[in-house]
């Protein structure tokens, strides 16, 4: 591990205080001391996702007690640290049992946040993708306790400011009653991701409730499905927020890597994946084949998301939980031992699953999703939240941004306590660009930031570079060469040559090394200017001249050019024109010799014109051909020529016909027609066939008149009169038109009325041809509507039917009817009827009867089949009287007696009764209860028909309690099930469980630990280590898991003894002993002392047997008596040591005073053999006192004083020697 104080990165930690252990799970931890661990772990991460190196963290820990205080000091230093503490962030703490109706965390002010407000990442807009946290073995370990300040609360008020709701949830929270809906119906996916990060080192909580739903079902093609699905789950994972598993039986845990979580399973999904139409929903872990359904479990999920159920936490769920009712649920951990226990209380009980939490030491942030979801069934599934307590921990992410790329070269990542100094400088990672090639644009972490205190978002920070460039030029020329030669090729003038400049300036990139070219400038211009071929007599140069030449960059090709000499030609022109069109019809081009003749003659092309139909005009090309004689003169000549045009005449006629018919289609008058004639002259064009035609001439008028149609008599034509036609031309159709005669119809009209209700019931239509008889009769008609119901009141119809003997009247006839009425009187009878049965179907008595008769008159419409009835008149009264139900030994009767029954008319339906006798039912109960808590578990309710026995036996629920963890007591329900013999009797059994018990160890030891070092921290002599080891016995209830713990005992004893200083030559040690300490448990903190070597003084050595040296073997010799004991030395001129023993624990004050004088002169000249002799001695009496017992002072005080004896004995003759 790389130490960061070799980085410039070093990173310090305060001392977690220790916090007083909880009884009973829930209880708020109480503090002995308010210091906390104050945490930066440093992370690193690279553009691409893989890490570079590891950065080391150099852990510190401070102390700030020391041992010299005594324990009372030390109580007063903690209570006023832990005071100053929670008055220092009053302000910032909110328990939420202080919580009023119209007060929430939201309105919680949060003071002295950080004097830098770095970008935020909010959880919508998701994290940084394709981060590998490094993180170095930073050694803290998990501890129940946490600083006030980084408490977090949650619960139903401010449950939306902590949790983001996705799927089927969204939008779907009850801010009064705190319920979140996962899912609602078929097919959907639920779940809510929580915003914050959790300290994993520290404990968190979680209580609330879940609702699984209840069962449903659903019919498809084939079957009905019925259930209830899939479940609830929680996951756990670190690196990004908001991650959310797969669907179906995966229940939201599935698919996320390196997960942790529990789930209640409602489904029991057999298989790896099963296929429900064209949808294959797919597990991507364990199934639930070898588990009981329902069943509650913790789950694991490897780095490819791929889930396994541990075996050892499933837990069976009963049945009943599946009531669509909220079941409370505890999801608690503790950070010491790192166990995640859940606890769901059920009807039959608690049921408690646990596993120890694995967590990443290096990354302790985490977060989770609670997730559910439906398959075919639509199954509504609830989470409620109470309450939530958690530690947060703040993230920050500097960022090392190429501004040329726009990309994150590095990322760090920072996380700690909110309000706490991130202890990073960007100093080194600057450098270390800086000798890349970059160049620093900005920086905005400033050294000493604060953590901010919001866990929900993440503070940002950016370091932006650009690429150091560095600069250079590059040259090059275009050439314009221009040769002047003779067509055979002889040189005719010197060659011509220019020459333009180019440059340009190139950048290199100091961190890719890419050359980056800048444009070109031009130095002499971008143009090569004309250049003018030069004259030569005779001769015509070509080109006569070499344009201008633009726009020359640096790429263009050097340009060569040549000017050719040729002799000079004469030429002519012979042109063809067509006068009717204007337009040229052919170009004849001839050239040659000054002086010479052309052979080229028109007749040839004149005459192809004629064969073509053209005319001739005119033609000046001379006869003899044309001749060359005027230099560079083109002699041009002209031949016109003419279309030929023949002419003749065209003739049309057009035609008006009238054809008169019946309407039978015979002939009715002779066809009537007419005629009108036209005529127009055509030229026709012989060159290009295209006709010309004169303007239609009409020889007889341009209109047909009006032709009036002939009368027939008794007939009408069709149409009368064919109208006058005009303007006709020789484009106009031949016109065809028809007249049709029809005979005269007659009309009459036939009407129905209904005089009862007044209105009419139907109309007959006739017609005629005039002076005929109609066929139609009324007679049917009337017939039908008598039949009907109808009578006839009068009809003014001819019997003979209508005659039409009147033109174009129309005669209206009318036949009125009314509805024909029934009377008939009409009786009622209604009845009681009394049945008394057993409950098997059984008669129990004769059946009673009785009847009360009524009367009334009915009229009845025979039209509209309609009855008006009239009040019913009783007979026999109109009520039924109360009647009994008579008495059956050992049966009880459904109703005791059939009341009145008032107010009966004819309308009444009759009235039946059953009185059934059920055989008497008897109960019993068996209750289950729990002798260790004294609680009662369950109870069960039987019943069952008297002189039967009971099916119901409590095997199944033993076994189930067993599965808990459970232990049979007592059971004194029968075997053979409950006999209930004894009428209206309830039976009562009880079944006794206590708690099974696991027994274990626990151990931890206290250390002690003695450093030997110079004054200039260099090693003196090796370590001292000592340890006392301790035990006690852990007794874990298989029921709760909760854990009892017996009273620590020592195994090595409770006490340290005194160590003796080793010698150094030329120093002394401070102290010289270091003292025992008693009274050890397994509580005290490890113990760590250090010894330091001064130097002696110059005057203090006066050969090996000094005053100084004397008085160190004094002092040992006294503290080895006295291990307990402060050693205050006062020395005198006559070098008398009075040695002034202190008592540490009492402070009472025992003086013994020791006088021996000696004379300095007589020590100094037997100073070598002195010193060897008390160093020899010295020494054993430090392995001896090393060696003393501990377990008490009297018995290692005795021993000292037999030691002791010699040593002075020794010591005194050695004296009395010197002075002889």
């Amino acid at each position: 591990m790389i130490n960061l104080a070799m980085l410039g990165l070093g990173i310090s930690y305060l001392q977690h205080a220790d916090v007083a252990q909880a009884s009973e799970i829930g209880k708020v931890n109480t503090y002995k001391n308010a210091n906390s661990l104050k945490t930066n772990q440093l992370l690193e991460l690279t553009k691409n996702g893989k890490t570079t190196k590891e950065v080391g963290v150099d852990v510190k820990t401070e102390t700030h007690s020391q041992a010299s205080k005594s324990n009372d000091t030390n109580k007063r230093a903690d209570s006023n640290q832990a005071s100053r503490l929670l008055k220092k962030n009053q302000n910032r703490i909110v328990d939420p049992k202080t919580i009023k109706d119209d007060w929430s965390l939201k309105n919680t002010k949060v003071k002295n946040r950080a004097p830098i407000t770095p970008k935020k990442i909010h959880e919508n807009q998701g994290t940084i993708k394709n981060i590998n946290f490094i993180n170095s073995e930073i050694k803290v370990k998990p501890n129940d306790k946490t600083d006030l300040q980084d408490n977090v609360y949650v619960n139903k008020d401010n449950f939306k400011d902590y949790f983001n709701q996705n799927g089927s949830a969204k939008g779907n929270y009850n801010p009064i009653t705190g319920e979140q809906k996962l899912t609602t119906g078929s097919w959907q996916s639920g779940n809510i991701t929580f915003k914050g990060g959790i300290d994993l080192r520290h404990n968190f909580r979680i209580d609330g409730a879940i609702n699984l739903g209840k069962e449903t079902k659903v019919r498809n093609v084939f079957r009905v499905i019925k259930g209830i699905a899939d479940g609830i789950g929680i996951v756990f994972y670190k690196g990004t927020r908001n991650q959310i598993g797969r669907s179906g039986g995966n229940l939201g845990i599935y698919g996320v890597t390196n997960a942790f979580g529990w789930k209640a399973d409602t489904w029991h999904n057999v298989g790896r994946s099963f296929k429900f139409g064209n949808t294959t929903r797919r597990l991507q872990g364990e199934a639930d084949d070898a588990f009981p359904d329902p069943y509650g479990a913790m789950v694991t999920t490897n780095k490819n998301g791929q889930g396994t159920i541990d075996k050892d936490s499933v837990r069976p769920l009963p049945k009943i939980i599946e009531d669509n009712k909220y079941h409370a649920i505890k999801m608690i951990y503790t950070a010491r031992t790192k166990e995640f226990k859940v606890i769901l209380s059920t009807p039959t009980g608690d049921v408690i699953f646990k596993k120890k939490f694995d967590y990443d030491a290096k990354d302790p942030v985490y977060y989770f999703t609670i997730a559910s979801s439906t398959g075919v069934l639509p199954t509504k599934q609830f989470f409620k939240i109470d309450s939530m307590k958690y530690t947060s921990i703040q993230k920050a992410f500097i960022k090392y941004i190429d501004d040329n790329t726009g990309t994150n070269m590095r990322v760090r990542v920072l996380t700690g306590q909110g309000g706490k100094t991130m202890k990073y400088s960007t100093r080194a990672d600057i450098q270390d660009y800086l000798k890349q090639g970059y160049q620093l644009v900005s920086d905005n972490f400033v050294t000493g930031t604060t953590f901010d205190t919001d866990d929900r978002t993440d503070q940002i920070y950016e370091v932006h570079f650009k690429h150091g460039i560095e600069s250079d030029f590059e040259k090059r020329n275009v050439k314009e060469t221009v040769h002047y030669r003779y067509d055979n090729g002889q040189l005719a003038r010197p060659i011509y040559q220019n020459v333009l400049n180019f440059e340009r300036k190139v950048e290199t990139d100091q961190v890719t090394k890419q050359r980056n070219y800048k444009n070109w400038q031009a130095v002499d211009g971008t143009s090569f200017k004309r250049v003018v071929s030069p004259y030569i007599k005779g001769y015509t140069a070509v080109p006569k001249l070499i344009d201008e030449i633009t726009n020359i960059n640096e790429n263009h090709k050097n340009i060569e050019k040549i000017v050719v000499y040729k002799a000079n030609d004469e030429k002519a022109q012979v042109k063809y024109f067509d006068d009717t069109t204007g337009r040229k019809l052919s170009e004849q081009f001839l050239h040659g010799a000054y002086g010479s003749r052309d052979v080229y003659r028109t007749a040839n092309t004149i005459q192809r014109y004629k064969q073509m139909g053209y005319e001739l005009v005119s033609d000046n090309y001379p006869k003899n051909g044309a001749k060359y004689s005027q230099d560079k003169l083109v002699r041009v000549y002209e031949i016109h020529l003419k279309h030929k045009i023949v002419k003749q005449s065209e003739k049309s006629t057009l035609k008006e016909v009238i054809h008169y018919l019946y309407n039978n289609g015979h002939l009715a008058k002779p066809v009537y027609e007419s005629v009108l004639k036209f005529s127009r002259m055509v030229g026709i064009d012989q060159v290009t066939g295209k006709k010309y035609y004169g303007i239609w001439q009409a020889t007889e008028g341009t209109s047909f008149k009006k032709v009036v149609s002939p009368k027939i008599e008794g007939y009408t034509a069709l149409p009368k009169v064919v109208v006058a036609i005009n303007n006709i031309n020789v484009n106009h159709a031949n016109i065809e038109k028809t007249v049709v005669y029809k005979a005269n119809d007659e009309k009459a009209r036939v009407k129905y009325f209904d005089d009862t209700i007044g209105r009419k019931l139907s109309e007959q239509l006739l017609h005629g041809v005039y002076g005929s008889r109609d066929v139609y009769r009324t007679a049917n008609t009337i017939q039908r509507y008598k039949q009907m119901g109808y009578e006839l009141v009068s009809d003014n119809y001819p019997k003979n039917g209508a005659n039409y003997s009147q033109d174009k009247l129309v005669r209206v006839y009318e036949i009125h009817l009314k509805h024909k009425i029934v009377k008939q009187p009409e009786k009622s009878t209604v009845k009681e009827v009394i049945h008394y049965l057993y409950d098997n179907g059984q008669p129990a008595g004769p059946i009673y009867e009785n009847e009360l008769d009524f009367k009334r008159i009915i009229e009845f419409d025979q039209v509209t089949k309609q009855k008006r009835y009239g009040n019913w008149q009783a007979i026999d009264g109109t009520y039924f009287k109360k009647v009994d139900s008579p008495k059956i030994i050992g049966y009880t009767p459904t109703l005791e007696s059939i009341e009145t029954i008032n107010n009966i008319d004819g309308s009444h339906k009759d009235i039946e009764e059953t009185v059934v006798y059920k055989i008497n039912d008897e109960k019993a109960q068996v209750t289950y209860y729990d002798d260790t808590t004294r609680k009662k578990l369950s109870e069960k309710g039987l019943n069952g028909a008297y002189r039967t026995r009971d099916s119901y036996r409590t095997v199944d629920a033993i076994n189930q309690y067993k599965w808990a963890g459970y232990e049979l007591v007592s059971d004194d329900y029968p075997q053979n099930g409950v006999f209930y013999d004894q009428d209206k009797l309830i039976k009562m059994y009880e079944v006794h469980l206590k708690h099974g018990e696991k027994m274990d160890f626990e151990q931890r030891a206290v250390k002690e630990v003695i450093y030997y070092q110079y004054d200039d921290g260099q090693l003196a002599k090796p370590t001292y280590k000592n340890k006392l080891t301790f035990r006690r016995i852990v007794k874990i209830d298989q029921v709760t898991g909760q854990k009892y713990y017996g009273v620590w005992q020592a195994v090595d004893g409770t006490n340290f003894r005194s160590v003796v200083s080793p010698i150094v030559e030329g120093y002394t040690p401070i102290p010289e002993i270091v003292r025992a300490i008693n009274n050890i448990n397994s509580y005290h903190q490890d113990v760590e002392k250090t010894v330091v070597y001064q130097a002696n003084k110059q005057n203090e050595v006066v050969g090996g047997n000094s005053p100084k040296k004397f008085e160190q073997i004094k002092i040992i010799l006294v503290r080895v008596i006295h291990p307990n004991r402060e050693v205050r030395i006062n020395t005198e001129k006559s070098h008398t040591k009075k040695i002034s023993l202190k008592l540490h624990h009492d402070r009472q004050k025992v003086e013994s005073t020791h006088k021996t004088k000696f004379k300095l002169n007589t020590l100094i000249k037997s100073g070598d053999k002195i010193k060897k002799q008390n160093s020899v001695h010295q020494k054993r009496v430090i392995k001896k006192h090393q060696k003393l017992p501990q377990t008490g002072e009297k018995k290692s005080n005795k021993f000292v004083y037999f030691l002791l004896v010699p040593l002075l004995i020794l010591s005194t003759i050695i004296t009395i020697l010197k002075r002889k």
